[in-house]
Protein backbone atom coordinates (compact mmCIF):
# COMPACT_ATOMS: atom_id res chain seq x y z
CA UNK A 1 0.00 0.00 0.00
CA UNK A 2 1.32 3.57 -1.04
CA UNK A 3 0.15 6.82 0.35
CA UNK A 4 1.08 10.38 -1.53
CA UNK A 5 2.17 13.11 1.24
CA UNK A 6 2.82 16.57 -0.08
CA UNK A 7 5.72 18.45 1.65
CA UNK A 8 4.10 21.99 3.24
CA UNK A 9 7.90 23.56 2.44
CA UNK A 10 8.16 22.54 -1.09
CA UNK A 11 4.90 21.25 -2.50
CA UNK A 12 6.60 18.59 -3.82
CA UNK A 13 4.14 15.19 -3.53
CA UNK A 14 6.34 12.02 -2.29
CA UNK A 15 5.05 8.51 -2.23
CA UNK A 16 5.51 6.10 0.46
CA UNK A 17 4.99 2.81 1.19
CA UNK A 18 3.10 1.61 4.33
CA UNK A 19 5.04 -1.03 5.89
CA UNK A 20 3.63 -1.63 9.23
CA UNK A 21 0.11 -0.83 10.92
CA UNK A 22 -0.08 0.29 14.61
CA UNK A 23 -3.05 -1.48 16.14
CA UNK A 24 -5.72 1.32 17.02
CA UNK A 25 -5.67 0.78 20.26
CA UNK A 26 -1.84 1.27 21.03
CA UNK A 27 -3.27 5.14 22.04
CA UNK A 28 -0.87 8.16 21.77
CA UNK A 29 1.81 5.77 20.30
CA UNK A 30 -0.70 5.07 17.10
CA UNK A 31 0.43 7.96 15.63
CA UNK A 32 -0.79 8.72 12.50
CA UNK A 33 2.10 8.16 10.55
CA UNK A 34 5.76 7.22 11.36
CA UNK A 35 8.49 7.44 9.05
CA UNK A 36 12.28 7.57 8.79
CA UNK A 37 14.69 10.53 9.59
CA UNK A 38 16.06 10.39 5.84
CA UNK A 39 12.17 10.93 5.00
CA UNK A 40 11.42 13.66 7.49
CA UNK A 41 14.61 15.69 6.62
CA UNK A 42 13.61 14.82 2.92
CA UNK A 43 10.52 16.44 2.64
CA UNK A 44 10.87 19.28 5.10
CA UNK A 45 14.10 20.66 3.27
CA UNK A 46 16.99 20.16 6.32
CA UNK A 47 17.47 18.08 9.35
CA UNK A 48 14.87 17.91 11.87
CA UNK A 49 16.20 16.56 15.08
CA UNK A 50 14.14 13.48 16.33
CA UNK A 51 11.87 13.29 19.06
CA UNK A 52 11.48 9.67 19.05
CA UNK A 53 13.64 6.29 18.65
CA UNK A 54 11.53 2.93 17.48
CA UNK A 55 13.79 -0.12 17.50
CA UNK A 56 12.62 -3.18 15.73
CA UNK A 57 13.27 -6.98 16.91
CA UNK A 58 14.79 -9.45 14.56
CA UNK A 59 12.28 -11.92 14.53
CA UNK A 60 14.36 -14.29 16.02
CA UNK A 61 14.93 -12.42 18.92
CA UNK A 62 11.53 -11.84 19.78
CA UNK A 63 11.83 -14.30 23.02
CA UNK A 64 14.28 -11.78 24.12
CA UNK A 65 12.52 -8.53 23.80
CA UNK A 66 11.48 -8.20 28.08
CA UNK A 67 15.37 -8.47 27.99
CA UNK A 68 16.60 -6.41 25.41
CA UNK A 69 14.33 -3.34 26.56
CA UNK A 70 16.17 -3.58 29.85
CA UNK A 71 19.36 -3.22 28.37
CA UNK A 72 18.21 -0.55 26.41
CA UNK A 73 16.76 1.22 29.06
CA UNK A 74 19.90 0.99 30.86
CA UNK A 75 22.36 2.02 28.60
CA UNK A 76 19.75 4.95 27.31
CA UNK A 77 19.64 6.08 31.31
CA UNK A 78 23.27 6.12 31.66
CA UNK A 79 23.60 8.91 29.01
CA UNK A 80 20.88 10.76 30.62
CA UNK A 81 18.11 10.11 28.27
CA UNK A 82 14.07 8.42 29.26
CA UNK A 83 13.16 5.52 27.59
CA UNK A 84 9.45 4.04 26.91
CA UNK A 85 9.06 0.05 26.39
CA UNK A 86 5.95 0.35 23.87
CA UNK A 87 4.80 -2.72 24.73
CA UNK A 88 4.31 -1.54 28.42
CA UNK A 89 2.46 1.35 27.45
CA UNK A 90 -0.18 -0.30 25.02
CA UNK A 91 -0.53 -2.83 28.12
CA UNK A 92 -1.23 0.15 30.17
CA UNK A 93 -3.34 2.03 27.88
CA UNK A 94 -5.25 -0.98 27.21
CA UNK A 95 -6.06 -1.65 30.97
CA UNK A 96 -7.41 1.48 31.36
CA UNK A 97 -9.59 1.73 28.60
CA UNK A 98 -10.62 -1.87 29.81
CA UNK A 99 -11.51 -0.09 33.09
CA UNK A 100 -13.24 2.73 31.60
CA UNK A 101 -15.43 0.69 29.36
CA UNK A 102 -16.35 -2.11 32.46
CA UNK A 103 -17.19 1.48 34.75
CA UNK A 104 -19.34 3.31 32.14
CA UNK A 105 -21.20 -0.32 31.39
CA UNK A 106 -21.51 -0.80 35.44
CA UNK A 107 -22.76 3.12 35.09
CA UNK A 108 -25.44 1.89 32.46
CA UNK A 109 -26.25 -1.11 34.50
CA UNK A 110 -27.41 1.23 37.38
CA UNK A 111 -29.44 3.28 35.36
CA UNK A 112 -31.81 0.69 33.83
Amino acid sequence: MYVDILSPISGEIRTLQVIDVVEQMAGPYAAPIATSQDTVDDLSGQAVLSTYHWFRVRPEMTDNVPDLAKDLERQFMNHGMSTVVMAEEIGKYSRMNGMFFNLSMACNALSL
